[in-house]
């Protein structure tokens, strides 16, 4: 006799398509990526493991695992999660260590600054114009890497910036010619083409 409430299963082998059931999305996710593990690592369960937690056979597990080829696409998902791990850890030093473009254009605009009011007030000696040009030269380069930024931002083009930069270069060769015996400071601009002076 069946009782009220439960059903008779029928007699013999249950139809193949019968198998036992179980959420393969889950079962899939735990075999290929793992769940998380002690000390933020990833624990991957085992066959064994994973048929008692959803209630069926270690063969039935393996079988798909074998059909959902999840070996090889745990070992793919790791390398992927390694490189991932690797260029993150690689661009964090790459922040660290390089100076960023912003900070060199602060520090040379307020070298330029400083290097004009120690000129007016007389302490900076004559020869050092040298050092004002290169670091007006560094300031420029940056400037024209980040050409792209400022155009998009609305700011100076390659050309202005090289207008400006001659203008500046004339300035300091007008000031400079009362003191005596100083040379004009030319302005070399850097040629577009393969290795040709303009």
């Amino acid at each position: 006799m069946v009782e009220k409430g439960k059903q008779k299963r029928p007699a013999g082998r249950p139809q193949k398509r019968d198998g036992p059931s179980f959420d393969e999305q889950e079962v899939d996710n735990l075999l290929v990526h793992g769940e998380a593990g002690p000390n933020g690592g990833v624990k991957y369960p085992t066959y064994r493991q994973l048929a008692e937690k959803v209630g069926v056979s270690c063969s039935t597990i393996a079988d798909f695992a074998k059909r959902r080829n999840c070996v090889k696409r745990r070992d793919r998902a790791q390398t992927k999660t390694q490189q991932r791990l690797d260029d993150k850890l690689v661009q964090m030093r790459v922040d660290a260590i390089t100076v960023k473009d912003e900070d060199v254009l602060r520090a040379a605009s307020r070298f330029i600054v400083q290097w004009e009011n120690s000129l007016i007030e007389g302490s900076v000696r004559t020869d050092s114009v040298a050092d004002l040009a290169a670091i007006v030269k560094v300031r420029e380069t940056v400037l024209a890497k980040l050409q792209v930024t400022n155009e998009q931002l609305g700011g100076p083009s390659l050309e202005e910036i090289q207008k400006r930069h001659k203008q500046l270069l004339e300035q300091i060769n007008d000031s400079m010619g009362p003191l005596g015996g100083q040379c004009a400071v030319e302005s070399k601009t850097p040629s577009v083409g393969h290795g040709e002076e303009q």
